[in-house]
């Protein structure tokens, strides 16, 4: 089974869609039988929401949240698919004030990848703040294959530790521009996320409050028959927020609603945020 999967890895590109679903359910399949599997499954939603409403449902979760993780993978493979996507209230960034940096708060979770594409086709010029092993020559193709993503429409990459990278975002900012930044990270700031203390990145609302700007949370929506979608939420003003920390609290705030309607589309749960040691 291992040797099949990875022979098609490599066909991926050229394979259609249903074909790549089936991929995708083999690959789930090996994954949820092997040894720790399903054990690795329900850790990732026994951190995310176990604190929540939703706990009781952390065992039947983990099994849709391994099966749609490779589906989510493939469908990376299939651009027109992945930006199929509506944008609902994308009125609030064509309608911003654009003396006004804008930091586009986003967290991997749902068909997240879609959200750049959409919002080009808007007219609306961004950067992207991305790791930077992901524009490694040795970058997994995976990460290949999202960065192609990103870029689809013509946004600007920026990794996020290479050189000159902070001046080049705070350049953007100060300049009226669009900035994209994750915001489920791991970092050292202490955050409340779903009834659980973490430890997230500090930079999106650092910057925003650096460079006088508003942060725009954009969410993943899946609806009763399955149709997925991308919601521009309420702007926050970073005028608004004494302490850049208060307005990271309020981005965590804002994500959390979606999160917790699809909590089994979030990617790769146990590599996001810290832990508080106390």
């Amino acid at each position: 089974m291992a040797r099949f999967i990875a022979a098609a890895h490599r066909l991926r590109p050229w394979l259609p869609h249903p074909l790549a679903l089936c991929l995708a359910e083999l690959r789930f399949q090996y994954s949820w039988r092997r040894p720790g599997g399903k054990a690795h499954y329900e850790n990732q939603m026994e951190l995310l929401i176990g604190q929540t409403s939703r706990a009781t449902e952390v065992t039947a979760l983990a099994r849709r949240a391994a099966r749609l993780h490779f589906r989510l993978i493939e469908l990376r493979w299939h651009p027109r698919r992945a930006s199929r996507q509506q944008l609902v209230h994308s009125d609030r960034l064509t309608r911003r004030d654009t003396s006004r940096g804008a930091v586009i708060s986003f967290m991997h979770h749902g068909q997240y990848f879609g959200i750049f594409p959409a919002i080009a086709h808007l007219d609306v010029s961004m950067a992207v703040v991305v790791m930077s092993d992901m524009l490694a020559p040795d970058a997994a193709p995976t990460h290949r294959q999202q960065i192609k993503l990103i870029t689809r429409g013509g946004a600007e990459i920026i990794g996020a530790t290479g050189e000159g990278a902070l001046r080049r975002m705070i350049k953007i900012l100060r300049g009226g521009g669009v900035l994209a930044i994750a915001s489920d990270l791991p970092g050292r700031t202490e955050v409340t996320f779903l009834g659980r203390r973490r430890l997230g990145s500090y930079g999106a609302a650092r910057l925003a409050a650096l460079t006088d700007s508003v942060v725009y949370p954009v969410t993943s929506h899946r609806d009763r028959r399955g149709r997925v979608s991308m919601a521009a939420e309420p702007p926050l003003d970073s005028r608004d927020f004494a302490d850049p920390k208060d307005l990271l609290q309020a981005m965590m705030h804002a994500h959390e609603p979606a999160i917790l309607a699809w909590p089994e589309s979030f990617e790769s749960v146990l590599d996001r945020w810290g832990n508080p040691t106390t």
